[in-house]
């Protein structure tokens, strides 16, 4: 008999397999482009695109201030 507790165990395990899956994606993506060791730059660009929480331009733009101040 399930328990709520075990759907949502089921839910989260689900939800964990899906992110690493989109890890992986973003690694090999960060490799295509020359980026290795930035997979977060990928995962983040994929971020503002998907959510549309601003605009694509100023998402890159901060990105790259982002990046300059850091290094």
């Amino acid at each position: 008999m399930r328990t709520r507790f075990d759907e949502q165990l089921r839910q989260l395990n689900v939800e964990l397999i899906r992110m690493g899956s989109l890890c992986e994606e973003a690694i090999s993506i960060a490799a295509k482009l020359g980026l290795r060791g930035r997979t977060n730059t990928v995962l983040q660009s994929a971020f503002f695109n998907l959510t549309g929480i601003i605009p694509a331009d100023k998402a890159i733009e901060l990105m790259k201030d982002a990046a300059t101040r850091s290094f």
